[in-house]
């Protein structure tokens, strides 16, 4: 079970990350069977609409994603992942944008984290922020700009999250950004099941991995990797507004 394999490699906390409106359900559920069922590992949980699934989203999925949250429950915290992807483009760049206009709203409105995918889409994902008002919490999740676009997250207070993606041999740009982003805005994820970290790529990816990200960050930053530890569930807790996990071990 991949939450037993994280929780053996010392993962106290993690989020599920739903990507279309019609599992948003089932993504809570999983993270409230895992908080319930294995002492010690919190599982928060995200929902929201990919920008690869924008273009199949129908009419009423928003608003079901919308009535899911309105709903309150338990352990959801954040909104997304959600964004711009014109790398791949699987959706029309208009009906993204459009998408993520309306969950930035629903994130604002219900007071959730919102949790950002973004690829080669840097300038309108900011134009779109600046636009539609950014929230209070955002989170850059698989961050895979360079310096300037990390300036740009950070001067509106942001987070930024390093996947496996930084041990990879190919990732100088990343392993710069990961080394410099500020210790109170950094976050690190596996992505799970993707973008398996070195010595493990090529295997499907699990969160129990996420110690790897930490062990390639912790080198980069030049610092212990106990301390990233509790900087990083600290950091993890006020990204998702979840201070009251603070009482479960790290």
């Amino acid at each position: 079970d991949a939450a037993l394999f994280a929780m053996e490699n010392s993962v106290r906390a993690m989020v599920v990350v739903g990507t279309d409106a019609t599992s948003c359900e089932s993504v809570i559920e999983v993270a409230q069977r895992i908080s319930h069922s294995i002492p010690g590992v919190v599982a928060l949980s995200s929902v929201g609409v990919h920008p690869h699934e924008a273009a199949d989203s129908q009419k009423g999925d928003l608003a079901l994603l919308e009535g899911v949250i309105a709903s309150r429950p338990e352990g959801l915290v954040g909104l997304g992942e959600c964004g711009l992807d014109y790398y791949y483009e699987f959706s029309p760049r208009e009906i993204q944008i459009k998408s993520f206009f309306a969950q930035i709203e629903l994130a604002k409105r219900y007071d959730l984290t919102l949790v950002i995918h973004t690829r080669d889409a840097w300038d309108d994902a900011f134009a779109v922020l600046d636009e539609a008002g950014w929230p209070e919490r955002v989170v850059f999740h698989c961050f895979v700009g360079g310096i300037d676009e990390a300036r740009r997250v950070l001067d509106h207070g942001s987070y930024i999250s390093i996947s496996g993606i930084v041990t990879f041999k190919n990732s100088a740009e990343l392993k710069e950004v990961a080394a410099f982003v500020p210790t109170e805005r950094l976050l690190i994820e596996t992505d799970s099941p993707y973008l398996t970290p070195v010595p493990n790529r090529g295997k499907p990816n699990t969160p129990g991995y996420v110690s790897l990200v930490g062990a390639e960050v912790a080198k980069l930053r030049n610092c212990d990797i106990s301390h990233l530890q509790g900087v990083i569930w600290r950091n993890t807790l006020r990204a998702f507004n979840a201070e009251y996990a603070a009482n479960t071990p790290s």
